[in-house]
């Protein structure tokens, strides 16, 4: 699964009692997405976008993908297991890398603030997205009605002066002539 469309996942399911849950936590909780194109990406509460590792081997494979990733308990070391194959070889290599991450160990506290808040502007984001999407519905609701209430009154108009120049069929005016549309009908006729 390509790390955009889990970012995405986590983004969409965000939402108030998932982000009361994140708020309770005390320790800062991290989810490693490794990816088929040498990256592992980090996420601080597996919501909150905060590093990307990009790792090379050079040993000729074409097929390489982590795994197993993870962190230690303090934050400071990243240990990474690489699954290679060579191509038209059943052979599978395995490479352990290792990083320090003391720089995510004395940030914790940041990155953590960071991703709360992030959480509440995803939150917010979705309320406001449904909302919109809420009044948006409501709003056609309404212009289909009117539309069907105004096709209604103009029917009715339409009977109410047919009706009355009904009454005309018989007569023949001289000097000027009198063409239907130059009849309208107003308020008192009803």
């Amino acid at each position: 699964m390509p790390w955009w469309r889990i970012w995405l996942w986590s983004t969409i399911f965000i939402s108030g009692s998932s982000f009361k849950k994140i708020v309770c936590q005390a320790r800062l909780n991290l989810l490693l997405v490794g990816t088929d194109n040498d990256q592992l990406y980090l996420f601080a509460y597996g919501v909150f976008p905060c590093g990307v590792v990009t790792f090379s081997i050079l040993d000729g494979s074409k097929s390489r993908h982590i795994h197993t990733a993870s962190i230690s308990q303090d934050l400071k070391c990243l240990s990474l297991i690489i699954e290679s194959t060579v191509d038209q070889s059943d052979d599978i290599d395995y490479y352990m890398l290792s990083y320090d991450t003391t720089l995510l160990a004395s940030r914790h506290k940041e990155i953590r603030l960071m991703a709360l808040k992030y959480g509440q502007i995803a939150t917010l984001l979705e309320y406001l997205q449904t909302t919109i999407q809420q009044m948006s519905e409501a709003w056609e609701d309404i212009l289909m009605e009117m539309d069907s209430k105004l096709l209604k009154f103009a029917a009715e108009k339409e009977k109410v002066c047919k009706k009355i120049f009904s009454g005309f069929e018989g007569f023949k005016f001289t000097g000027t002539t009198f063409k239907r549309e130059q009849f309208k009908c107003s308020k008192n006729i009803i």
